[in-house]
């Protein structure tokens, strides 16, 4: 896995699931996690999907530039496995018939296009970046908090483009 610059959109928003603020402050080589952070960690060990980080990207996806949303398009262009488990779990959430004749590649550039010119966030996209950041529910906690040490290995982790295989790895 390389590190990639456009990966840096994400960094704000990390920091908004970790704190609840788009920046981080640290207190003696630590970061203080939010209750957010820890409501989520409370639904993560049920099998549930965390609300606090979906208000987060909800968050982050409202206030971000364009020029962020082309790095948003990049990440999930790069990570299409990811972007493949979104749109197939949400077909099968929506309980919509599947349209064999739909064009797949249409669809995605549609909803490509609604979201750089503002009109509507697809679905997709949040749980996308959601399954993207899901390994931030494996974090080494002490205290209600991380090492800095932990918030560089998050922040190179979630820097990188991931296979098939790196996905398989996360949860090893």
């Amino acid at each position: 896995m390389k590190t990639k610059k456009h990966y840096a959109v994400l960094v704000p928003l990390i920091h908004l699931i970790l704190t609840g603020s788009k920046e981080i402050a640290i207190e003696d080589g630590r970061i203080k996690l939010s209750e957010g952070y820890f409501l989520s960690m409370e639904e993560y060990t049920k099998g549930k999907q965390s609300r606090h980080f979906y208000q987060c990207i909800h968050l982050f996806l409202a206030s971000i530039s364009q020029e962020d949303k082309a790095d948003i398009i990049k990440i999930l262009i790069e990570n299409d496995t990811l972007l493949l488990a979104a749109m197939m779990t949400d077909q099968l959430e929506s309980k919509k018939t599947i349209n064999l004749n739909q064009d797949s590649k249409a669809v995605f550039n549609k909803m490509m296009f609604d979201f750089l010119s503002g009109n509507n966030i697809d679905s997709v996209i949040y749980r996308t970046l959601y399954f993207y950041l899901e390994n931030l529910h494996r974090l080494e906690i002490k205290g209600f908090s991380i090492s800095k040490k932990e918030y560089e290995r998050i922040l190179q982790f979630n820097a990188q483009g991931r296979g098939n295989e790196d996905i398989l790895n996360m949860f090893t």
